[in-house]
């Protein structure tokens, strides 16, 4: 006689759980300000981010990705250059670049800009 649960009764429930990797690092991030700032580590579970550069507050920001992100400006127009890359991109609000694991990355505002950091899987905005 066959089991009517053949699989483990937990089987169903571990499906629910998200997957290890979404709660690690998504990337380390610098801001610069006016006052020395240790870099810290954000993870995807924390995703999406929202970062404001402006002049006199936050102006740049370096970021090394550890997963896959989008960036996403949402106003304003943000100057970002990747390291390796001999192009620089300009974004204005609506405009998204994608940063692949492992990229480095500054972001500035131009001479401010609003900026969106979540995972590439991530369609919405805030």
């Amino acid at each position: 006689m066959t089991p009517l649960l053949p699989a483990p009764l937990t089987a169903p429930f571990a499906l629910l759980r998200a997957p290890a990797a979404r709660h690690g690092p998504a990337y380390r991030l610098h801001l610069e300000t006016g006052v020395p700032q240790r870099a810290s580590r954000r993870r995807l579970a924390e995703l999406p981010e929202v970062l404001t550069l402006a002049r006199g507050d936050v102006r740049a920001a370096s970021l090394h990705a550890l997963a896959d992100l989008r960036i996403t400006c949402v106003d304003g127009t943000a100057w970002l250059t990747r390291e390796g890359d001999p192009r620089d991109y300009v974004l204005a609000a609506g405009d998204q670049q994608m940063v692949r694991r492992g990229d480095a990355l500054v972001l500035l505002g131009m001479p401010s800009a609003t900026v969106l950091v979540s995972s590439s899987s991530s369609q919405e905005l805030p």
